[in-house]
C-alpha cells in the first residue's frame, strides 16, 4: 500500500509539474528508495521500512514541489544558494568530464574548499535534463536534493533498527524525517543533505559491530563528503578513528594492531591540524556569512559578541546559543506566497524540535548524571557530535551545517529519557516545547 502511495504521488506531482525530465527523475528516487529499502536483511524490517519510505517519498516529495513555487518567479526565500544554483545550471548545455576531473583535483589534491563534487554532480543531473529530456525545471533541480534526503531518512531507520524495536524505529525515524530540519534541506537546492546522506552512510557502520571490509565504504564516505564541503569531510576522520579503535577490541583483529595504532595516531594528527587551519575555514566563513542574520553587526549579533571569549569557553558557550530558537518569526514578514508560508512553518518547526532535542538529552546526560549510564560506544559518539558542533557552529552558526549530528542527538535522547526516565519524559517534553515557544516570541519581539 505505502509504495502505491509513493507512486500515486510521484504521477500526480510529476503531471503537476509538467515536465517529463521530472517524472523521470521521480522514477529514480522511487527505484533507488526501493532499493535501499530492500537492501535490509530481515523481513519484517523490511516491510516496515516499505511505510517509512512511502511516506518519506510522498512528504518530501510535495515539500519539494511547494517548496520550488518560492524560486518561480526569479526571486529566493530562506537560503540564496538555491537561486544561484538555478541560475547557473537552469540552461546548462554542456557539461565536460576534464574540467570536472580538473576541478575534482583541486579539491582534494590542493585542499580547494569549491564544492566540487556537489556542483558538478547538480550540473550533471542538470545537463541530463536539458540534453536528453525537456529540459529542467526548479522542481526538477530540488529533486537532486530530495533523493539524498529520501536516502537519508531510511539510513536513520535502519539505524534506529540497532536499538529499537521495528515499530519504535519506524515511528522514531517518520517523527524525525517530518519535524526535523532533515525535511526543510530535503527540499531546497543545498549541499547539507547530501553530506548528511553519507554521514549517515557511515556512520551506521561505525556504531555497529565492525568488520574489516567496513574499511573501503568509511574511506569512500569520508571521499566523498570532502568532496561537497571540506572540513566536514576531514572531520569524518575522526570516526574512523574511533571505528578502527573498536576494531582492535576485537580478538579477531588483535593481530592487526602492529599495523593499525600507526594509523589511527597519524590520523588523529591529520585530522586535528587540519581542521585547525585557517586557511580550510576561512574560505567557508567568509562566503557565507552573508547568510547569518546571527553575524549581523546591525542587528547587535549575538554570536558575534561571543566571539571575543576565550577559546574553548568560546565554542561551548556558542554551541548552547546557537541552538536555542532564534530569529525565526521574521521569515513570516517576508513571506508573499503560500510556498513561502511553508517553509516559515517548517523553519519554525525543526528550530523548536531541534531544541527539545538538544536540551532535553543535555538535561538526562548532565543535570540527571545519566550519561554514565550509556554504554562505551554511544558515550563516544555523543563526545565527538559535539565537538563537532561546537567546531562547526563556532565558524558558522547556521545548524544546517551540522545536521548530522540531529538524529544521533534524537536517538540518545530517546534512550536516555525511556530506558532510565520514562515518567517524566511527557512533562519535560511540554516544558521544553513551551520554552522553544518563548524564546522564539520574545527574541522576535526584542529584534523589531
Amino acid at each position: 500500500m505505502w509504495y502505491f502511495f509513493a507512486i500515486l504521488t510521484l504521477l500526480i506531482v510529476g503531471v503537476v509539474d509538467g515536465h517529463f525530465s521530472s517524472v523521470a527523475a521521480l522514477f529514480l528516487l522511487f527505484v533507488l528508495g526501493f532499493l535501499s529499502v530492500n537492501s535490509i536483511k530481515k523481513d519484517a524490517d523490511k516491510n516496515h521500512g516499505g511505510k517509512v519510505f512511502g511516506v518519506v517519498f510522498s512528504t518530501y516529495v510535495l515539500s519539494a514541489f511547494i517548496a520550488s513555487m518560492s524560486f518561480w518567479d526569479g526571486k529566493y526565500f530562506y537560503v540564496v544558494d538555491s537561486m544561484k544554483y538555478i541560475e547557473d545550471y537552469g540552461n546548462i548545455s554542456t557539461w565536460s568530464w576534464d574540467e570536472t576531473m580538473s576541478i575534482l583535483e583541486n579539491q582534494y589534491f590542493f585542499f580547494d574548499d569549491n564544492n566540487g563534487l556537489f556542483n558538478q554532480s547538480l550540473a550533471l543531473w542538470a545537463y541530463i535534463a536539458n540534453q536528453f529530456f525537456d529540459g529542467t525545471s526548479v522542481f526538477y533541480l530540488t529533486l537532486f536534493q530530495t533523493l539524498f534526503g529520501i536516502l537519508a531518512s531510511l539510513e536513520i531507520y535502519k539505524i534506529y533498527l540497532l536499538y529499537f524495536e521495528t515499530s519504535k524505529a519506524v515511528k522514531y525515524s517518520l517523527i524525525f524525517a517530518v519535524l526535523s530540519l532533515f525535511h526543510i534541506y530535503s527540499i531546497v537546492i543545498i549541499r547539507d543533505i547530501v553530506i548528511a546522506y553519507f554521514y549517515m552512510l557511515g556512520l551506521r557502520k561505525v556504531i555497529g559491530r565492525p568488520h574489516l571490509s567496513d574499511i573501503l565504504i568509511l574511506l569512500l564516505v569520508m571521499i566523498a563528503t570532502m568532496g561537497v564541503r571540506l572540513y566536514t569531510g576531514l572531520f569524518f576522520g575522526a570516526f574512523i578513528m574511533f571505528w578502527l579503535y573498536k576494531l582492535l577490541q576485537d580478538k579477531k583483529y588483535a593481530k592487526l594492531s602492529f599495523f593499525l595504532i600507526p594509523i589511527i595516531v597519524v590520523g588523529i594528527a591529520f585530522v586535528g591540524v587540519s581542521l585547525a587551519s585557517s586557511l580550510l575555514m576561512e574560505s567557508t566563513t567568509t562566503q557565507l556569512e552573508e547568510y547569518d542574520d546571527l553575524y549581523s553587526d546591525s542587528g547587535g549579533g549575538v554570536v558575534t559578541k561571543l566571539r571575543s571569549l576565550p577559546m574553548g569557553v568560546r565554542q561551548i558557550v556558542i554551541l548552547f546559543v546557537t541552538q536555542a530558537p532564534l530569529n525565526d518569526l521574521k521569515l513570516f514578514t517576508i513571506s508573499d506566497s503560500f510556498s513561502n508560508v511553508y517553509l516559515a512553518i517548517l523553519s519554525i518547526i525543526y528550530q523548536i524540535f531541534g531544541f527539545v532535542i538538544f536540551y532535553g538529552l543535555m538535561y538526562y546526560c548532565f543535570y540527571k548524571g545519566l550519561f554514565k549510564k550509556m554504554n562505551f560506544n554511544e558515550k563516544w559518539i555523543l563526545i565527538i557530535m559535539l565537538i563537532f558542533v561546537a567546531i562547526t557552529l563556532s565558524t558558522h552558526t547556521d545548524l544546517r551545517r551540522s545536521m548530522e549530528a540531529v538524529p544521533f542527538f534524537f536517538l540518545f535522547y530517546l534512550l536516555l529519557a525511556q530506558k532510565y526516565n520514562p515518567h517524566n519524559w511527557i512533562k519535560l517534553n511540554r516544558i521544553l516545547l513551551v520554552t522553544g515557544f518563548m524564546i522564539m516570541i520574545t527574541y522576535s519581539i526584542i529584534k523589531m
